[in-house]
């Protein structure tokens, strides 16, 4: 009885030997780990400073080399979209900066009144013949006749603004555009068409006219950079005088963030460049100073221009 309680006790002083050594090897290896950490200093930075806030993204050119691509000198950019990037044909534009500040051959083909969607694969005159999906498909085929079919007034804010679109169509051959830059404010939204696309075929609405018209470039025009500029949130005075923001607004599907989100969709969806200039910094405590009445101000379009601008030169890296 004697010798059987003497090994339990030898048993059990071996096992706390074993869990001492384990406990003092492990202490060891903590005390050691702390002494070949690096110490970071974080005194001098600001809480949120390193926050992404909006989504800018951009996708580097391919450098294949591809066999209908005609390379010249000079970038080529063609600049599709409507008064977002027009403003109307003013001096003001978007568009006006961009040829200000850019060493590129900026072709405008934006139309004023012009929206992503359309009614369906058929091109017909009147406002849709300008829609993305149609733009594409007609520049691919060198022929405009539904636009040049349709009234001036339906398309664009003057008939010498019209003139001048058809006179630019005709010179453009898509083999060597090198980038394609996308611009659309919320029409889209404001005439309930932000819908996605019912089926993978689909031409209607905000993300089939978006796809089918990106998926007609990628294959037969696969040198193209393509960068989408996203719509900027907007504001109007309603009946009563009370400003109505796109943000907190319900159109019939949802508010403008639901427009955005699907068209940053598209964009990561087809490895597109991105320029956000929904959350880029315009907000309801500041969007007058911006928007009046849906469109941009001077000020906006300085201020959105200079981002669009800055992410072109810096290569997506606006964020810093």
């Amino acid at each position: 009885m004697e010798q059987e309680k003497k090994k339990r006790i030898g048993i059990v002083a071996i096992l706390g030997i074993v869990i001492l050594a384990v406990a003092a090897f492990c202490i060891y290896r903590l005390i050691d780990w702390d002494s070949r950490s690096i110490d970071f200093n974080t005194d001098d930075i600001e809480e949120g400073e390193f926050d992404f806030e909006y989504q800018d993204m951009y996708v580097y050119p391919s450098e294949e080399e591809y066999p209908n691509h005609i390379v010249d000198d000079k970038e080529d950019m063609l600049i599709l979209g409507n008064v977002y990037a027009s403003n109307y044909g003013k001096k003001k534009s978007i568009v006006n900066m961009l040829k200000k500040n850019l060493d590129a051959n900026i072709i405008d083909l934006s139309v004023d009144k012009s929206m992503v969607s359309c009614e369906g694969p058929i091109v017909d005159v009147g406002r849709q013949s300008a829609s993305f999906y149609h733009m594409v498909t007609q520049l691919g085929k060198k022929n405009c006749k539904a636009i040049e079919d349709s009234d001036w007034y339906e398309l664009f804010e003057s008939e010498d603004r019209y003139n001048e679109f058809l006179k630019t169509f005709k010179t453009v051959d898509l083999n060597k555009i090198d980038t394609i830059m996308i611009m659309y404010n919320l029409s889209d939204y404001y005439a309930g068409k932000a819908a996605l696309a019912i089926t993978e075929d689909d031409v209607r609405g905000l993300r089939g006219s978006y796809e089918q018209g990106l998926t007609y470039l990628r294959d037969n025009y696969p040198h193209i950079n393509i960068i989408i500029v996203s719509p900027y949130p907007s504001v109007f005075k309603d009946d009563s005088g009370n400003l109505v923001y796109s943000s907190t607004t319900d159109y019939g599907l949802l508010n403008s963030s639901y427009y955005y989100e699907n068209v940053y969709f598209v964009a990561t969806k087809y490895c597109t460049s991105f320029v956000d200039n929904y959350t880029y910094g315009i907000t309801e405590s500041n969007i007058t100073e911006y928007v009046e009445s849906t469109l941009l101000t001077d000020k906006g379009i300085e201020y959105l221009g200079n981002h669009i601008i800055t992410f072109l030169k810096k290569k997506g890296a606006t964020n810093y």
